[in-house]
């Protein structure tokens, strides 16, 4: 390609931008409602560098994260589950069985009611808890908001619960990453149910390696003695709360801070992730 043809290419790239830069400002002055600087500069940015889904790269209208495609791939968990753990099973082992019980849960004890996660720690889903776990990537709460508004109501009793916490990260892990997600995640849920978020009631006290790296006895042995509620709130006692994580796996984490809730004063624990490891 000669120079003179790069230079035609460049100008007519050029015009092209300005034109859709121009035509967005003049479709939001001429909004009913006032735009704001923060909004104008969010549309010329999105113009200049258009977002694309996280998972798959297609160009998206707006920066949801996920397009549509992406999102109809993650894998909702169906009936049947175990009643205690929330795993999925298959469904021609437990014909005519209302409330089955898969066989790590038959071998444990637990001191929450029972546990449900949304979908499966697998592909999709899996993928988004890990971009917005290890990088940041918080636009990705808007399509698990849009998840959350779809799946819950007929996960947990809403209309029992008292006020919704999470699983806290120790203060060390905080400051490394910033953020707690399953806080991020009990935020949502708090917001669509109109339920109290109390985000400091637990705290982990004890800095431990991360569950992910351990095997199952592991897992246990890690995580005893690790958590404690802050202070004596008076409002733990006799109330219904709900628990926050991103994933369950062998459940060892949700137990001990069940533990540490009906401790403290508790009457019933539910816990809800956003995944199931399966």
């Amino acid at each position: 390609m000669s120079i003179r043809t790069k230079v035609l290419s460049y100008n007519i790239r050029t015009k092209v931008l300005s034109y859709n830069i121009r035509t967005k400002v003049l479709s939001y002055m001429s909004r009913p409602d006032p735009i704001t600087t923060m909004e104008l500069l969010k549309g010329l940015l999105n113009l200049i560098y258009p977002p694309r889904c996280l998972i798959c790269g297609k160009l998206l209208e707006d920066n949801d994260g996920l397009c549509p495609k992406c999102f109809q791939g993650i894998e909702i968990i169906k009936h049947p589950c175990c009643n205690i753990c929330g795993k999925p099973l298959q469904p021609e082992s437990f014909i005519g069985i209302d409330d089955p019980v898969c066989f790590d849960c038959r071998k444990r004890k637990f001191f929450f009611n029972y546990a449900r996660s949304i979908g499966k720690y697998k592909g999709i889903l899996k993928e988004c808890i890990h971009l917005l776990k290890y990088k940041g990537k918080k636009v990705l709460l808007k399509p698990l908001d849009k998840l959350i508004k779809t799946c819950l109501d007929e996960l947990i009793p809403f209309e029992k619960i008292s006020f919704i916490t999470q699983v806290p990260l120790h203060k060390k892990r905080l400051r490394e990453r910033g953020f707690n997600q399953s806080g991020l995640i009990a935020g949502l849920i708090g917001n669509r149910y109109q339920i109290p978020v109390l985000s400091n009631l637990l705290n982990r006290i004890v800095y431990t390696p991360p569950q992910a790296t351990l095997t199952k006895v592991e897992r246990l042995r890690n995580i005893k003695g690790v958590f404690a509620v802050v202070g004596t709130p008076s409002w733990v006692e006799c109330g219904t709360i709900l628990l926050i994580d991103d994933v369950y796996t062998t459940g060892a984490t949700v137990n001990e801070c069940a533990k540490v809730l009906k401790k403290a004063g508790a009457q019933e624990v539910y816990v809800l992730t956003l995944a199931h490891g399966i």
